[in-house]
């Protein structure tokens, strides 16, 4: 049955309404009249014009409303009987049948030409069609009439704008499938969490905050998705329970963005319009990786380069941690361990092997006359500040403005402030004579949140209490930085002695809890006897999973940078602005069409812009390798699609299984790194036979991959698409898909089903029904979809195609990226859906900074029995296509005609229809029995 309006109610509010215009009119006729009574005159002597106006809109209303419901239509004809209606009001008035039958005639036909020109007494829905009225009505914090929840509806929720303290909730419906929010590790959008955005030097624990910072959520709702974007660097809660989703920063703005898609692809390129598209990755880091702190000089750097050789693994960069640095200190050499000219005598050789090197420099500059970057940071003024208190000598306090002062690897350490304007030059120099000493091919910069080994200030510890952390023979990572922060009692007491800084931060958590600060509206600021501050917010984010005080292992947050703002409010930021330095450091070395190279660990909005990124420090675990799947995923959503896990883990030794099944997972990561750290057992996947099989297996495979990978980079780049996709990305409206976090897809075309448990040859995996799948490379079809056990002995990682794709690969792949693209030429693999047809895309260039100088672009189709690719070339990038091969075709295919040649004969080898061809420009493949 059709919904019924409410007449009645119709009649009361219009009513209501038409009588106060009554009201008006009645006030003028009573100014008006020379015996006027004053005020009561509008009611005694004017007061039937209310009456009358009151009925004559009731009465329309009430009768437009009726004969809308029983004709079920919306009309001019509704219009025209509430205007008749009304006309017959106002023939009763004046006693007059003809003013009666001429009211109802000018009124009735007054409305229904209003509504029949596009009008009607609501106005606001002047020229709208049906569909788009209902839309208006369910706008933002609406629902329409069949009850679906608005996307943002903060109806029934307190909105708290104050000085330290923002609370904004939306409803949620119930069970919603929320995604993002989160860069650590554990399930994203599980109702009644908290997850805290603080960026924080955490070694990769579960449902705490970790090293980005990024306030953005997805969520998929009946098979359509939309995101929402709280834009805010300060520090938050994000309180996700049943049916509402809160925000709790602990001050700034409110600037919120809506994407409403309706896909989630939808999403990701509305969200990354806004906020800046991806940086294009050079080729060669889509490659292999190897590092490990514990490289400790240049003869083991080289041994495991020959390692990799002498196993026939591929490998594309060599990478040094901080051992390279003398005594820890960022642009210096130990001149021992790397003399720099043999190093750089090295690092050329890599060169002409067609090999890399990347290099760590952290933030951190170490406090010390007669270092050049500390020299040069103090003569310009580039450190962040900080004001204290300190002793004037003769029993007073003088306020001291001074550079503030944390603690890292080389002791005391000055932090670069990337808002100054004159920070970008003095960095990008400090990079430049680096380069020259030793000239890498990318930055990884580290302990970015930024990191701090004390909390807070450390400026009051001596230089001995803050020596370089320089490991002993057998500290790992873990033994060294467990427990690791500063004296505290002689900053507790400063801070005690500071008018207006009664801190509380080291107080017990449970002395402070939120619920005792939180009120129904927000925060209480009249706690008697409490003075709030930076140090002591009326709200308390959950840092660390324990309400710690904000500079736990981190800055103070009354630290300030250029042109006055605090650490407080800008800490998510610190990351995210050295990145923009290094890309801009990396691009004025090397020239505007070079694509600089550059990986960071803490990431905000829009990081993506200038740097990939790895997950941090994880550990030797089956939890962490598992973990390391949503990780990325959310990572896609963030606009950082290049992004990887340390394969094998960081902390802790690893087990041969668990880097067999790692190596195998990895091989589909954007980035690609086998890392551990100082003093763990060797894990180069050449230190078992098992692993450097399925190294070559799966190594080799990524490399003749790279066509597919690259291809799917640079539309990230030029649309903001994902590289890679979650089940739930893919398939928002199967259920079965939302909650999937064990597999995913390369690009739209290749799912992953990973085994993830020790112990396993067998794996389960979801493949969706309305999909055709070939298992890969094979090109085997799959019987069956749904829920299935596929088999996954040791050394293999389950991998389906997708029907209606195409993937372009490298016939074969080299020990290096050069190798394998210059001795390759392209097979295009094709795999068709239920209906016969496939489509996809294959882009190449000169690796030089988009839009590049020389590229090819190739779009590729096939219906049924053709085949088509339109070929776009500019400048001398070329292409040669000399294989198509397809899973699915009809079995009744033998021949294949290019364009108006020759018929000649196809081949059938296993699964697959395979035609050799020579094809560079334009061209249409015709299949025929």
């Amino acid at each position: 049955m059709a919904h019924q309006d409410d007449c009645l109610g119709q009649l009361v509010k219009v009513g209501a309404i038409s009588g106060a215009a009554g009201v008006f009119i009645s006030a003028i006729q009573n100014a008006l009249d020379t015996h006027r009574e004053g005020a009561r005159g509008v009611i005694t002597r004017t007061g039937g014009t209310i009456g009358y106006f009151a009925a004559i809109g009731g009465i329309f209303a009430a009768t437009e409303c009726a004969t809308r419901n029983i004709r079920g239509k919306e009309d001019m004809w509704n219009s025209a009987a509430g205007g008749c209606a009304a006309g017959i009001v106002a023939g009763i008035r004046a006693h007059s049948f003809s003013v009666m039958c001429g009211a109802c005639a000018a009124i009735g036909g007054t409305m229904a030409a209003f509504e029949y020109g596009g009008g009607n007494i609501k106005g606001l829905m002047a020229n709208m069609t049906a569909e788009e009225k209902r839309k208006w009505r369910e706008s933002f914090f609406k629902k329409n009439q069949e009850e679906e929840a608005a996307v943002f509806d903060t109806e029934g929720f307190d909105i708290v704008f104050k000085e330290q303290y923002l609370d904004l909730s939306t409803r949620l419906p119930k069970q919603a499938n929320i995604y993002g929010l989160i860069a650590r590790k554990g399930h994203e959008g599980e109702a009644g969490t908290i997850t805290t955005i603080y960026a924080r030097d955490a070694a990769v624990p579960r449902d705490e905050n970790l090293y980005g910072a990024h306030p953005i959520y997805m969520e998929i709702r009946d098979g359509k998705a939309h995101g929402v974007l709280f834009l805010n660097s300060n520090g938050m809660d994000v309180h996700l329970n049943p049916e509402r989703l809160t925000f709790t920063p602990n001050g700034g703005i409110i600037d919120l963005y809506v994407f409403l898609g309706p896909t989630p692809q939808d999403v990701l390129r509305q969200y990354l319009e806004l906020v800046g598209k991806p940086v294009m990755p050079q080729l060669w880091t889509l490659g292999t990786h190897q590092c490990r702190w514990g490289y400790s000089d240049l003869d083991k750097v080289k041994a495991v380069v020959n390692g990799y050789r002498n196993a026939e693994i591929p490998l594309e960069a060599m990478w040094i941690d901080i051992d390279y640095m003398d005594r820890f200190k960022d642009f210096s050499l130990d001149e021992i361990a790397f003399p720099p000219q043999q190093l750089k005598a090295y690092i050329d050789q890599l060169h002409q092997n067609n090999q890399h090197i990347v290099m760590i420099i952290d933030p951190g500059i170490k406090v010390e006359e007669g270092y050049r970057a500390y020299d040069e940071g103090i003569k310009r003024g580039v450190f962040c500040r900080l004001r204290k208190k300190v002793s004037d000598g003769q029993g007073g306090e003088v306020e001291k403005d001074d550079v503030y002062i944390g603690r890292v690897w080389p002791g005391k350490t000055a932090f670069p402030d990337w808002f100054n304007p004159q920070t970008g030059a003095y960095w990008s120099e400090m990079i430049g004579d680096f380069l020259t000493q030793c000239p890498i091919d990318g930055i990884w910069i580290d302990m970015n949140e930024f990191s701090n080994f004390g909390d807070g200030d450390v400026s009051y510890l001596t230089d001995k209490e803050a020596e370089a952390m320089i490991p002993t023979a057998d500290q790992t990572v873990e033994d060294m930085v467990e427990g690791v922060t500063a004296d505290n009692k002689k900053h507790e007491l400063e801070d005690e002695e500071t008018e207006g800084l009664k801190s509380s931060k080291h107080r017990k958590t449970d002395e402070i809890d939120v619920a005792e600060t939180k009120t129904k509206t927000g925060i209480d600021e009249e706690k008697e006897g409490i003075v709030y501050s930076v140090h002591n917010p009326p709200y308390r984010i959950n840092h660390a999973g324990t309400h710690e005080p904000l500079d736990a292992r981190s800055g103070a947050p009354d630290a300030y940078h250029h042109g006055g703002a605090i650490e407080y409010d800008v800490h998510n930021l610190y990351g995210h602005m050295e990145c923009k330095s290094t890309f801009e450091a990396l691009k004025s070395h090397f020239g505007e069409k070079h694509k600089p190279y550059v990986l960071t660990r803490s990431s905000f909005i829009g990081t993506g812009q200038w740097a990939g990124k790895w997950t941090g420090d994880n550990w030797s675990t089956w939890e962490s390798l598992a973990e390391s799947i949503p990780s990325m995923l959310s990572m896609q959503l963030f606009g950082i699609p290049y992004i990887g896990a340390d394969v094998g883990g960081f902390n802790r030794n690893t087990a041969e299984e668990l880097m067999i099944r790692w190596t195998e997972l990895a091989a589909f990561y954007p980035f690609l790194r086998n890392h551990n750290g100082l003093n763990n057992i060797p894990q180069e996947p050449y230190q078992w036979n098992s692993v450097t099989v399925v190294a070559k297996k799966y190594y080799r495979l990524r490399y003749q991959l790279l066509p597919y990978w690259y291809t799917l980079f640079w539309k990230s780049a030029m649309k903001g698409d994902a590289v890679l996709q979650s089940m739930a990305f893919t398939f928002p409206g199967d259920k079965k898909a939302l909650d999937n976090e064990r597999q995913y897809l390369l690009g739209a075309a290749l799912l992953i089903s990973p085994v993830l448990k020790p112990g396993q040859t067998k794996v389960k995996a979801y493949l969706p029904t309305s999909e055709k799948w070939y298992e890969f490379p094979s090109g085997k079809p799959v019987n069956r979809g749904g829920i299935v056990t596929l088999d996954a002995p040791m050394d293999t990682l389950p991998l389906h195609m997708r029907g209606g794709t195409i993937i372009p690969m490298y016939t074969k792949s080299g020990l290096t990226i050069h190798e394998t693209k210059h001795g390759s030429s392209i097979i295009l693999v094709v795999a068709v859906d239920a209906d016969g047809h496939a489509q996809g895309e294959l882009y190449s260039d000169d690796d030089t900074a988009l839009p590049a100088e020389n590229s090819w672009y190739g779009q590729f189709n096939l219906t049924s029995s053709t085949l088509t690719a339109n070929i776009q070339e500019k400048g001398s990038e070329s292409v040669v296509l000399s294989q198509i091969m397809i899973f699915g075709a009809p079995s009744q295919f033998k021949r294949y005609r290019v364009d108006e040649g020759e018929w000649q004969q196809g081949q059938w080898v296993d699964n697959a229809f395979i035609l050799h061809v020579n094809l560079k420009a334009s061209f249409q493949v015709a299949l025929d029995a």
